[in-house]
């Protein structure tokens, strides 16, 4: 027999000391009990050596300790139970209130649960769907994508996805995301876990996308125009057939091309800050009429506009060109510019041919008539000393004598109108001689003011520019109300600038330009003739400035 074991007083009192201070590492509910025991032990009136039996003692002992072991397994197990119902009340506010629907399913299909969910995307009362086949509620349509689901899940025991349409239970359809996986329950039969989502939303986004390319590739494909888009280096990834065709090259060869390949060279260098301000998000798009070199070599002129392509986060990923060939456009331009130079150097030369008759025929009036009405003149005074004696004939002949003077006088203003005699000496005593004659006549102020005396110019650009003043001065007679008249010529370096300033009642000049009227038009084309620019500055109630700029290189060359 094994005797037992009992514990003196030293032993106790070594165990008593331990139940003070217990050690660290975790105990058993036995090793837990017994120091509580010794702690109450402690806080006895009496030691224990006043205990008179050693096996009471150890019986007492033993009852004690199981007691507080009892109470510690009671307390351990309410917090277990505390533990269980949190737990519990997460799961179930994690499986009702998660944002997509949960399914526990049997092995044929059936619905064992349901969250609520799965039961509000269905459309039917959380009870109700117990027992109830999932497979009522999926679209006839699909349900050979449920089913192969179904099998490939029990084959492969592994997860499986699959989209597909279902129906609520007041028959309107949805697009649902289905996960599913397979388990066992607490008695071993074998479950299936669904997780559903709605993405109905998502297949209609998808749907629109899909109409939208399937649009945007119908008229990138036939379009009349070329269309082409680039990476934002400018490398080609895609482009339409009329593009291909524009430049003639092969679709291999152009995907390998960068624009400025088939970029005529001096066009390039405006095109590429254009297309790095685009890339770097400066500008939205940018339009320019540039050229192009076809794979022949033609030259194409081309209309581009080109704009950014942007992916979701707004960050651009490819720019798209829309290319017009405007070559014949360019063609007819030019040819039309061409004819208008043409009008314009006939204008001018007939202009030329007017000015030289002019000239001509005021030198004729002035001096064949002139001398003829001077010599008439003499003829009438040598008959006045004849016929002194005849009253009435000297009468007749003082008349005569007026009616001379006046015809010298008009003869002479025939001549200046056509061409004044002060222009053969320069522009400056010519315009010096128009505004006098300007305030003599129309009782107008008109100041001249020239900063440059020694001012030499040819006779093609003094006497357009004495004919556009003088139509201007013209112009002041007739519209303009006004009570003075500035002329300027004020020169900076090689330009000569020609102002014909009055305070008159001023007019619009669109609304004048859209009459269509040759005085203007013909006061621009003359100085366009000889390589100036004119501008007219006039509004309603402020008067009006007649604008001339005429580049002083033929004086040089004089």
């Amino acid at each position: 027999m094994t005797e037992k074991k009992t514990t003196t007083p030293a032993e106790q009192c070594t165990t008593k000391q331990e139940a003070e201070n217990p050690p660290a590492q975790a105990l058993s509910l036995r090793e837990q009990a017994e120091v509580i025991f010794w702690k109450q032990l402690i806080s006895y009136p009496k030691c224990l050596d006043s205990v008179s039996s050693e096996a009471f003692q150890q019986t007492q002992y033993d009852l004690d300790v199981r007691q507080i072991e009892l109470e510690l397994q009671i307390q351990e197990m309410q917090q277990s139970q505390i533990a269980l119902n949190t737990a519990r009340a997460c799961y179930f506010d994690l499986y009702n209130r998660s944002p997509v629907g949960y399914f526990t399913l049997s092995e044929d299909g059936t619905i064992i649960d349901a969250n609520l969910v799965a039961a509000t995307l269905l459309g039917v009362e959380r009870e109700a769907l117990s027992k109830k086949p999932i497979s009522r509620f999926i679209f006839k349509k699909d349900s050979d994508e449920y089913y192969l689901l179904c099998k490939q899940l029990i084959a492969t025991r592994q997860p499986q996805e699959r989209e597909l349409r279902m129906v609520r239970d007041d028959g309107v359809r949805f697009w649902a995301h289905l996960t599913t996986g397979v388990t066992r329950d607490e008695s071993g039969r074998r479950i299936l876990r669904v997780v559903l989502s709605d993405i109905s939303k998502r297949k209609q986004t998808e749907a629109e996308l899909r109409i939208s390319e399937a649009r945007f590739r119908s008229i990138f494909e036939n379009a009349n125009t070329g269309i082409a888009i680039t990476n934002t280096t400018g490398q080609v990834v895609h482009f339409n057939e009329p593009f291909r065709a524009m430049l003639g090259y092969s679709s291999d060869a152009l995907k390998q091309m960068h624009i400025s390949e088939f970029t005529l060279g001096e066009d390039f260098p405006i095109e590429s800050v254009l297309f790095a301000e685009m890339v770097k998000g400066e500008r939205e798009q940018y339009q320019i009429e540039k050229r192009y070199l076809s794979c022949d070599g033609k030259v194409i002129w081309v209309d581009l506009y080109v704009s950014a392509i942007r992916d979701e986060d707004g960050e651009i990923v490819n720019l798209i060109g829309v290319v017009s060939d405007i070559t014949e456009r360019k063609e007819s331009a030019r040819a039309l510019d061409d004819s208008k130079q043409q009008l314009r150097t006939l204008a001018a030369y007939q202009e030329q041919m007017l000015e030289q008759e002019r000239k001509h025929i005021a030198l004729e009036v002035h001096d064949e008539m002139g001398q003829l009405l001077t010599a008439l003149n003499l003829e009438l005074s040598l008959t006045e000393l004849r016929f002194a004696d005849n009253p009435e004939l000297l009468s007749r002949v003082d008349k005569m004598h007026l009616l001379v003077e006046k015809t010298i006088n008009v003869v002479r203003q025939v001549a200046s109108n056509l061409r004044p005699v002060a222009l053969d000496l320069g522009l400056v005593p010519a315009l010096e001689w128009l505004a006098e004659d300007f305030s003599r006549r129309c009782s107008i102020s008109c100041n001249l003011s020239v900063d440059d005396d020694e001012l030499v110019l040819d006779d093609r650009q003094s006497t357009a520019i004495f004919r556009v003043v003088q139509e201007s001065l013209t112009n002041v007679t007739r519209h303009a109300k006004a009570q003075a008249v500035v002329i300027m010529l004020r020169r900076s370096g090689q330009i000569l600038s020609v102002l014909v300033k009055d305070d008159g009642q001023g007019f619009d000049t669109v609304a004048v330009r859209q009459r269509n009227g040759f005085g203007l038009f013909g006061m621009r084309e003359r100085i366009l003739t000889i390589g100036g620019k004119l501008r007219i500055i006039s509004a309603p109630g402020k008067g009006t400035v007649v604008s001339i700029d005429i580049p002083l290189m033929h004086r040089e060359a004089s």
